[in-house]
């Protein structure tokens, strides 16, 4: 028995006629004819009566008729299936990420991503990069953006990102009218700085002890969109990472360089499996794309580095 045999059974039953399952199956009436005759030979069985050119169906081919609407039922399973992973119907993905990743970089390449796969269904959260590395360590997630630490047992880092943070300045104030705010600039300045459990705040405080910078710090905030808001409001000159700042593009604030430079650090991480993800692996992608190419303020760049590979700075 042949599968293409069964096939013509199954059309004829359907369209009822030799004509018409040709058509169905895009083969020639003859063509039909034979895998009818062949069929009927090769289970022994009488399918058809020939009734002034017609075909009429056996109680046989009426009750095999059932069994192979059964089997094609299980076959179009399959096809819907298949159909479900191609289209990516039956992708759900977990992302995580860091806040200042997520006011826009982190929710534009979701977004390009569903469009691309409309199936597709994306559960995102914001959280700290504490919460965001062990979530990916216990494979709560997918796929997580996060500082460092994150070399802990459980995580893989798809990409590592480094970029130069910004001095958010008030419109109006002195510093305004620099191209670049230098440490000895911020000499007797109030500052609103990052709070002491972040890695930030030591290498800011070591580059301004080093270059003895007299600085008055009322406001502390783990977070740059705090930060910004703070200098928004006039209450000091703050240390901010450039996707905050791109944010805050078009409000009373002025970013600037600052030097020596301070490194805002992150990367892409994913759960240390060896599980092929094709879905997870295109969201990177667009992630790392959006990363190399978006415009920032103060003309600085994300430096993307590939765990194998060397640094590729942004064009």
């Amino acid at each position: 028995m042949r599968h293409r045999q069964v096939e013509a059974f199954r059309a004829v039953m359907i369209a009822g006629t030799i004509t018409a399952a040709g058509r169905m199956l895009r083969i020639s009436q003859p063509s039909v004819s034979r895998l009818i005759a062949d069929f009927e030979r090769q289970i022994g069985l009488d399918l058809f009566r020939r009734d002034r050119g017609r075909l009429r169906p056996t109680a046989a081919a009426d009750r095999l008729f059932e069994a192979v609407e059964q089997s094609f039922a299980g076959l179009d399973r399959v096809i819907e299936a298949a159909k479900e992973l191609r289209d990516h119907r039956d992708v759900e993905l977990g992302v995580a990420g860091m806040p200042a990743l997520s006011l826009e970089i982190l929710p534009d390449a979701v977004a390009r991503f569903v469009v691309r796969h409309p199936g597709a269904r994306v559960t995102m959260q914001v959280r700290s990069s504490q919460r965001i590395v062990g979530w990916i360590a216990s494979q709560r997630f997918d796929l997580g953006i996060a500082g460092p630490p994150y070399d802990v047992r459980g995580v893989t880092e798809a990409l590592r990102c480094t970029v130069p943070c910004l001095c958010a300045i008030p419109r109006g104030h002195r510093l305004a009218a620099l191209d670049v705010v230098r440490a000895r600039d911020l000499d007797g300045e109030t500052l609103v700085l990052f709070t002491a459990d972040q890695q930030l705040r030591h290498v800011i405080d070591r580059i301004l002890d080093r270059e003895e910078v007299s600085r008055t710090s009322r406001l502390e905030t783990s977070l740059s969109v705090v930060a910004c808001r703070m200098a928004e409001q006039g209450l000091g000159v703050a240390f901010v990472d450039p996707f905050t700042a791109r944010f805050y593009a078009n409000r009373d604030l002025l970013f600037r360089p600052f030097r020596p430079e301070v490194t805002f650090s992150f990367g892409i991480i994913v759960p240390s499996t060896r599980e092929v993800a094709p879905d997870r692996d295109a969201l990177i992608a667009l992630l790392r794309s959006s990363l190399e190419t978006v415009s920032l303020p103060g003309g600085v760049q994300v430096r993307v580095t590939a765990p194998d590979r060397e640094p590729a700075t942004a064009g």
